[in-house]
Protein backbone atom coordinates (compact mmCIF):
# COMPACT_ATOMS: atom_id res chain seq x y z
CA UNK A 1 0.00 0.00 0.00
CA UNK A 2 1.29 3.46 -0.88
CA UNK A 3 2.47 5.60 2.09
CA UNK A 4 0.00 8.42 1.33
CA UNK A 5 -2.88 5.93 1.28
CA UNK A 6 -1.76 4.46 4.61
CA UNK A 7 -1.55 7.88 6.23
CA UNK A 8 -4.92 8.96 4.76
CA UNK A 9 -6.62 5.84 6.12
CA UNK A 10 -5.12 6.47 9.54
CA UNK A 11 -6.13 10.14 9.38
CA UNK A 12 -9.69 9.20 8.40
CA UNK A 13 -9.88 6.78 11.34
CA UNK A 14 -8.54 9.41 13.75
CA UNK A 15 -11.09 11.98 12.59
CA UNK A 16 -13.86 9.37 12.75
CA UNK A 17 -12.93 8.59 16.35
CA UNK A 18 -12.76 12.30 17.19
CA UNK A 19 -16.17 12.95 15.68
CA UNK A 20 -17.60 9.97 17.53
CA UNK A 21 -16.21 11.44 20.78
CA UNK A 22 -17.97 14.78 20.22
CA UNK A 23 -21.07 13.35 18.50
CA UNK A 24 -23.55 15.12 20.86
CA UNK A 25 -21.90 18.52 20.26
CA UNK A 26 -22.06 18.05 16.51
CA UNK A 27 -25.72 16.98 16.58
CA UNK A 28 -26.63 20.01 18.72
CA UNK A 29 -24.74 22.62 16.70
CA UNK A 30 -24.33 21.56 13.06
CA UNK A 31 -26.86 21.82 10.26
CA UNK A 32 -25.60 19.70 7.37
CA UNK A 33 -27.98 21.34 4.89
CA UNK A 34 -26.19 23.45 2.28
CA UNK A 35 -22.39 23.61 2.22
CA UNK A 36 -21.73 20.38 4.14
CA UNK A 37 -24.03 18.33 1.92
CA UNK A 38 -22.57 19.98 -1.20
CA UNK A 39 -19.03 18.95 -0.19
CA UNK A 40 -20.09 15.40 0.70
CA UNK A 41 -21.81 15.06 -2.69
CA UNK A 42 -18.90 16.64 -4.57
CA UNK A 43 -16.48 14.10 -3.09
CA UNK A 44 -18.96 11.26 -3.64
CA UNK A 45 -19.24 10.44 0.04
CA UNK A 46 -23.03 10.71 -0.28
CA UNK A 47 -25.19 10.41 -3.37
CA UNK A 48 -27.49 13.27 -4.35
CA UNK A 49 -30.48 11.07 -3.57
CA UNK A 50 -29.30 10.32 -0.02
CA UNK A 51 -28.41 13.98 0.56
CA UNK A 52 -31.90 15.04 -0.58
CA UNK A 53 -33.45 12.50 1.80
CA UNK A 54 -31.35 13.84 4.67
CA UNK A 55 -32.25 17.46 3.86
CA UNK A 56 -35.96 16.60 4.01
CA UNK A 57 -35.66 15.55 7.66
CA UNK A 58 -37.76 17.69 9.99
CA UNK A 59 -35.17 19.29 12.25
CA UNK A 60 -31.52 20.28 12.10
CA UNK A 61 -30.67 17.77 14.82
CA UNK A 62 -32.41 14.90 13.03
CA UNK A 63 -30.68 15.85 9.75
CA UNK A 64 -27.30 15.95 11.46
CA UNK A 65 -27.78 12.70 13.35
CA UNK A 66 -28.96 10.94 10.19
CA UNK A 67 -25.98 12.28 8.23
CA UNK A 68 -23.52 11.09 10.88
CA UNK A 69 -25.14 7.66 10.94
CA UNK A 70 -24.79 7.42 7.14
CA UNK A 71 -21.12 8.44 7.38
CA UNK A 72 -20.39 5.98 10.19
CA UNK A 73 -21.80 3.19 7.99
CA UNK A 74 -20.08 4.48 4.87
CA UNK A 75 -17.33 2.50 3.20
CA UNK A 76 -15.88 5.63 1.59
CA UNK A 77 -12.18 5.58 2.58
CA UNK A 78 -12.02 9.35 3.21
CA UNK A 79 -15.55 10.10 4.44
CA UNK A 80 -14.42 11.79 7.64
CA UNK A 81 -11.57 13.70 6.01
CA UNK A 82 -14.18 15.13 3.63
CA UNK A 83 -16.54 15.90 6.53
CA UNK A 84 -13.72 17.72 8.34
CA UNK A 85 -13.09 19.79 5.20
CA UNK A 86 -16.80 20.66 5.00
CA UNK A 87 -16.95 21.62 8.68
CA UNK A 88 -13.96 23.98 8.40
CA UNK A 89 -16.01 26.67 6.66
CA UNK A 90 -18.65 27.36 9.32
CA UNK A 91 -17.90 25.02 12.20
CA UNK A 92 -14.15 25.25 12.82
CA UNK A 93 -14.82 25.68 16.56
CA UNK A 94 -16.11 22.10 16.64
CA UNK A 95 -13.00 20.79 14.90
CA UNK A 96 -10.84 22.29 17.65
CA UNK A 97 -12.38 19.74 20.03
CA UNK A 98 -11.09 16.88 17.90
CA UNK A 99 -7.45 17.95 18.15
CA UNK A 100 -4.49 17.20 15.93
CA UNK A 101 -2.58 13.95 15.58
CA UNK A 102 0.35 13.60 17.90
CA UNK A 103 3.84 12.56 16.91
CA UNK A 104 3.28 9.34 18.86
CA UNK A 105 0.24 8.48 16.70
CA UNK A 106 2.24 9.06 13.54
CA UNK A 107 5.14 6.94 14.83
CA UNK A 108 2.74 4.11 15.67
CA UNK A 109 1.39 4.15 12.11
CA UNK A 110 4.87 4.26 10.64
CA UNK A 111 6.18 1.46 12.87
CA UNK A 112 3.14 -0.73 12.20
CA UNK A 113 3.85 -0.52 8.48
CA UNK A 114 7.63 -0.79 8.92
CA UNK A 115 8.38 2.62 7.47
CA UNK A 116 11.44 4.69 8.29
CA UNK A 117 11.81 8.36 7.46
CA UNK A 118 15.23 9.84 6.84
CA UNK A 119 15.54 13.61 6.84
CA UNK A 120 18.50 15.61 5.66
CA UNK A 121 18.82 19.36 5.11
CA UNK A 122 17.42 19.19 1.58
CA UNK A 123 15.52 15.91 1.24
CA UNK A 124 13.12 13.52 2.87
CA UNK A 125 13.39 9.83 2.07
CA UNK A 126 10.92 7.11 3.04
CA UNK A 127 12.26 3.59 3.44
CA UNK A 128 10.21 0.42 3.77
CA UNK A 129 11.51 -2.59 5.67
CA UNK A 130 10.90 -5.91 3.98
CA UNK A 131 12.55 -9.10 5.22
CA UNK A 132 15.11 -7.06 7.17
CA UNK A 133 16.16 -5.07 4.09
CA UNK A 134 15.33 -1.43 3.53
CA UNK A 135 14.38 -0.10 0.14
CA UNK A 136 13.69 3.48 -0.92
CA UNK A 137 9.97 4.02 -1.32
CA UNK A 138 9.69 7.75 -2.02
CA UNK A 139 12.13 10.61 -2.24
CA UNK A 140 10.89 14.17 -1.75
Amino acid sequence: MHIRAILKLSENKRIRNGITDIYPDIVKQVDPKGHIMDVLIQHRVLSEQIAEELCRKETRQVRCESMLQKLLLSEHPHAFIVLRTALQKDYSFILEKIGEPTARMLMTVLMRHKIVIAVSCNSLILFVCSKHKFSVMNKF
